[in-house]
Formats: structure tokens, C-alpha cells, sequence
């Protein structure tokens, strides 16, 4: 058992980076210890297939070349930060889980960390999100001029931003979280950031939304087109594809909305009723909605996997249980058997008499008569 002394020192931890909202040695209670062990077997299960399904995304795109198209590599990539999801903040979450158990305090770093990463990922795979709206936008709407508009420069730089701003923000948060002052201006500077953080994230949704809005009533309006007019059957099919990609970028969306709606409801409760919940019924709700926003990234390659025909024939091909396009059909190797007559000639036979040979004849215009000369002259002609 812990002594007096160190059960005081965490008690009075202060962890003003997370506004005092900490857990504590006495929120371990009966009804809070098998919420901890339901989250850290749901983050257990949903890390091994998380990191299995978008490693496979990532190797698909990048060993198959008839996939290497833009929208697939910024599938990819969403896909990469989907997988540091899987790699860090979900076990990060389970050693946060872990340490509640255990009491083994103080729990303020670890939580912490776990914040941060989060704020890290969000940006990240909110960036990635934005490219992909952007893209399938443009698509839509400038179809001939999309491969002018999207080259694979642009995309590099784009990417490269994205990535860059989501490492700067983790590093930025990082450094105020190892600070973590509790002077005024600590405060001050933390809210600054929070409007700044948050009018990014807001701008970011807009367009997202604003894409999203375009890209659906565009894809209703080829639809009713597909219904009531006579198209050629390559126009059909065109109609056809940018109607799925709508879809399926339709389904990120609306995942990525549904996992983050309980942390937004749960920003105004603490931002304006903190006394509605008791605190370690609150800390346990924000491990839940922290898990569900994790879940997104174990989401995200089932909707491609589903949607997207090469890639779900390229993971299968991976996982051997689809021969590659390329290859060759195996051929079947069929015994085939010589006759043997029932009568077998004896081999001194063979020896003892031998088969006349007849000699051939030699042709000479000399030993013909003339009508026979005719005849083979008539006959060659």
C-alpha cells in the first residue's frame, strides 16, 4: 500500500494544461472501475485491426501502380495518420487506463501526453480530409481541366503543408503542456491559442462543408440525369464513378461528424456547466469520447475497403486471396498417355526382318513422252 504522504501529493496535483481536470486516487470506485476496463479491451481490439487495415491501405497504394492516381495517394496518406492514431494515441489511452487502475499516480503527465496527441492527430487527419474534399471538388466541378489543376507537385506541397502544420501544433501544445504555468498569463496565452486553434479547425469544417454541399447536389443532379436522359455507355459510366467517390467521401464525413459530436457536447458542459457531473464521472466520459473519436481511424479504411473496388481487389491480392490481374492463369497439368497396341512386335523380329524401303523415283524430262510433259506443264499452271 502507498503511504499518507504520497496519496496527499496526489491529491493536491495540479495540472493546470488540462483546467484541473485530473483523476485522482478515490474516482477509482465500483462503478468507475469497469468503465476503465471496458476501454482499455475496446482499445486493444480496435488497435490491431486499425493498425492492420491502414498499414494494407498504405501498402496497396504504394506497390500497385494502377492505384497510384492523386486521390488515391491522398487516401493514402489519411490512412498514414489514421495509422499513428492506432500506433500512439490509442496506447497511450490504454496506459492512461492502465494507471487509473492501478493508482499508480501521478496521472497529470500521462493525461497530458494523451491530450496532446490527440490535438496532434485531430489536425492532421482534419487536414487530410480537406485535400480530399478539395480534390473531389475539383473534380467535379473542372472535370477537363482536373489533371492540369491537380498535378502530383501540387499534391506533394499540399501534403507536405498539412503535415507540417499538425507536427507544429503537437510540438507547440507539447511545449505549453511541459510548462504547464498556473500563471495569468499562462491563462491568457492558453485561450488566445484555444480561439486561434479553434477559428482554424472552424475555417477548415466550412470548407469541408461547403465541398461537401457542392459535390452532393452535383451527384443528385447526375443521378436524376442517369434516370431520365439517354447517355452513351462510357458517359454513364463516368456518372456513375463520380457518384460513388461523392458517396464515399459522403460516409468519411458523416463518421467523422458522428465519433467527434460527443466530444463537442462535452466541450460546452465543462466550458459552461462544470457542476453538472461530478468530476471522475467526467473524467470517464471524456476516456469514452476520446475512444470513439479513435474509432474513426478503424472506420475509415472499412468505407474504402468497401467502397473502392482496386483497392479492396488489391488488399485481397495482398493477402492472397485473389490472384493478381497480371498474372497468368495457372495452367492445369494433365497426364497424357500413349497408346500401346495389345500386339507388341517382338523385338528380334525387328532385327531379323527388315522393312523394305522404297527408292524414290527420279523425275527427268528425259524418260517423259511429250503429251506427259503437257500434262504436268497444264496441271502446274
Amino acid at each position: 500500500m502507498r503511504n499518507d504522504s504520497s496519496s496527499s501529493s496526489f491529491a493536491d496535483e495540479k495540472c493546470h494544461y488540462l483546467h484541473g481536470l485530473v483523476w485522482r486516487q478515490e474516482y477509482l470506485t465500483d462503478a468507475t472501475y469497469p468503465n476503465l476496463v471496458a476501454l482499455i479491451v475496446t482499445n486493444l481490439l480496435a488497435e490491431l485491426s486499425t493498425i492492420l487495415l491502414n498499414a494494407l491501405v498504405i501498402i496497396a497504394v504504394a506497390t500497385r501502380y494502377r492505384l497510384q492516381s492523386t486521390s488515391n495517394v491522398l487516401v493514402a496518406f489519411l490512412a498514414g495518420a489514421d495509422l499513428l492514431n492506432g500506433l500512439v494515441n490509442q496506447n497511450i489511452e490504454i496506459a492512461v487506463e492502465l494507471r487509473r487502475i492501478l493508482s499508480d499516480g501521478p496521472f497529470c503527465s500521462l493525461e497530458k501526453t494523451c491530450v496532446v496527441a490527440m490535438i496532434g492527430s485531430f489536425f492532421l487527419s482534419l487536414g487530410n480530409l480537406l485535400l480530399i474534399s478539395i480534390d473531389r471538388y475539383i473534380s467535379i466541378k473542372h472535370p477537363l481541366r482536373y489533371t492540369t489543376i491537380v498535378t502530383k507537385q501540387r499534391i506533394k506541397i499540399c501534403l507536405l503543408l498539412a503535415w507540417t502544420i499538425g507536427l507544429l501544433l503537437t510540438i507547440h501544445e507539447l511545449t505549453w503542456a511541459v510548462t504547464d504555468s498556473g500563471s495569468n498569463l499562462y491563462f491568457l496565452y492558453m485561450e488566445v491559442m484555444s480561439i486561434i486553434l479553434s477559428m482554424l479547425a472552424l475555417a477548415a469544417i466550412i470548407v469541408i462543408s461547403y465541398t461537401y454541399c457542392y459535390i452532393f447536389s452535383e451527384s443528385r443532379r447526375q443521378n436524376k440525369q442517369l434516370q431520365t436522359e439517354q447517355l452513351s455507355e462510357e458517359e454513364a459510366k463516368r456518372l456513375k464513378k463520380k457518384s460513388k467517390a461523392a458517396n464515399t467521401l459522403t460516409l468519411i464525413l458523416a463518421t467523422l461528424v458522428i465519433t467527434y459530436i460527443p466530444t463537442i457536447v462535452l466541450v460546452f458542459v465543462t466550458a459552461y456547466s462544470k457542476d453538472i457531473l461530478e468530476s471522475h464521472i467526467l473524467c470517464v466520459i471524456w476516456s469514452w469520447a476520446t475512444t470513439f473519436i479513435l474509432l474513426r481511424s478503424l472506420c475509415n479504411p472499412i468505407i474504402f475497403f468497401w467502397r473502392v473496388k482496386k483497392l479492396r481487389r488489391a488488399i485481397l491480392e495482398i493477402l492472397h486471396y485473389r490472384q493478381p490481374e497480371n498474372s497468368p492463369p495457372p495452367i492445369d497439368m494433365i497426364e497424357i498417355k500413349r497408346y500401346r497396341p495389345d500386339n507388341q512386335p517382338s523385338t528380334t523380329g525387328a532385327f531379323s526382318s527388315r522393312k523394305a524401303r522404297q527408292e524414290p523415283v527420279p523425275l527427268s524430262f528425259k524418260n517423259l513422252q511429250a503429251h506427259e510433259i503437257v500434262d504436268i506443264a497444264e496441271t502446274s499452271v
